[in-house]
């Protein structure tokens, strides 16, 4: 797969090797300075919530996506392993096997948010 590397102005396409299975990233237009700074990322799957008191704002967002850098120096991030994005400055990387005890929690999460919205609508039709 060709990617675009260089300084601005003097960027020219090199081969490298892309896990086009799941890679979206289109190499050749976003242009790294070294092929050494190239990395890979999957298509994020994004969940966002707002409020009743912010009508139209994202209140909380979290982004996940698969993700690998080969030329890094901690082979965990040389595996493809996800990464846990938030409008907070800490992204989260996992393995795997964390990813899915994470999502694990997630959907259990869920269902109990659902309850509660469940239990809340109760209470608000009968009026208590």
């Amino acid at each position: 797969m060709p990617a675009l590397i260089g300084l601005p102005g003097a960027a020219r396409l090199e081969a490298v090797a892309c896990p086009t299975s799941w890679c979206v990233v289109d190499h050749a237009v976003d242009r790294q300075v070294a092929v050494e700074d190239v990395d890979h990322y999957g298509a994020p799957a994004a969940w966002s919530v707002g409020s009743f008191l912010l009508p139209g704002v994202k209140v909380l967002e979290l982004d996940v996506r698969l993700h690998a850098d080969p030329s890094s120096e901690d082979p965990r991030l040389r595996d493809v392993h996800l990464v846990v994005s938030s409008d907070d400055a800490l992204d989260a990387y996992l393995s795997p096997g964390m990813a899915d005890a994470a999502g694990g929690l997630l959907i259990a999460q869920g269902l109990a948010m659902l309850e509660q919205a469940r239990l809340a609508g109760g209470v608000v039709a009968a009026g208590d």
